[in-house]
């Protein structure tokens, strides 16, 4: 294929850096001519860069992926999605056939992907308008989440989950039979999931799962399947105790 312009949009900077570094040892002709941190970012650097092909994660804080494609008037250039976190996101890149790398970046998978950019560029843009146009009616299947880690991806049942503990920018994941696993994203990007699958935010930083609770003194804390007793935050009290009433 003739050489092209590739942007990555990814708020790691170990993705992006690495996804960097494939692409020059690839076999194709593919110069990447601007990286963005976030989807605002990227607004940027695509409308300025006019790039062939755009990297770009699905998951991003403040604009996430989808948001960002939808805020370009143009989109005549190829699109890879970047994710591990969402299912959901997953499912609907596979509806509108549009091509997706599962992070850590696999070589064999980005050469098959590039190999199918350098066959399918043309009609990108309108796979592009269908996926913004049909997302929602893709639903998610309740009940499993990928957790993005530092190893890999694990897929875990939210059943097993006792609590989420928020640490800075990571996230710990306490799990049933005192198994836990530190996530490299926020609390804040699980957050609307976990809500929607019996999860309840006690504080600003922790989140614990209904079916787990043992317990609740609204004065010393909720006690948990695994032993700890979590703190109930004073401005979240009655909403909390309303919220584990009702389960």
């Amino acid at each position: 294929m003739p050489r092209a312009r590739a942007v990555i949009v990814d708020d790691d900077v170990f993705t992006r850096e690495q996804l960097a570094g494939e692409l020059h040892r690839s076999r194709w002709p593919i110069d990447v001519v601007a990286t963005a941190e976030d989807g605002r970012e990227g607004l940027e650097r695509i409308r300025g860069a006019r790039p062939d092909i755009v990297f770009v994660d699905v998951q991003m804080p403040g604009l996430d992926g989808f948001a960002m494609l939808d805020a370009l008037t143009e989109r005549n250039f190829g699109v890879v999605f970047i994710t591990s976190y969402d299912a959901y996101a997953i499912r609907a890149i596979r509806y509108s056939a549009l091509d997706y790398l599962l992070k850590p970046i696999d070589p064999v998978e980005l050469d098959a992907t590039l190999e199918r950019f350098a066959r399918e560029r043309s009609s990108v843009e309108g796979r592009i308008k269908h996926l913004l146009d049909r997302k929602e009616q893709v639903r998610e299947v309740p009940g499993t989440l990928i957790i993005v880690t530092r190893e890999g991806d694990r897929t875990i049942r939210t059943r097993d989950i006792v609590r989420c503990a928020s640490d800075g920018n990571y996230t710990w994941f306490h799990l049933t039979g005192d198994r836990k696993i530190l996530s490299s994203y926020t609390l804040g990007n699980y957050a609307d999931f976990l809500e929607r699958n019996e999860f309840v935010r006690v504080h600003r930083s922790h989140m614990i799962n209904r079916a787990h609770v043992r317990s609740v003194d609204p004065e010393i804390g909720i006690a948990m399947s695994d032993g700890s007793s979590i703190e109930v935050s004073r401005r979240r009290r009655a909403e909390v105790m309303a919220a584990l009433r009702g389960s």
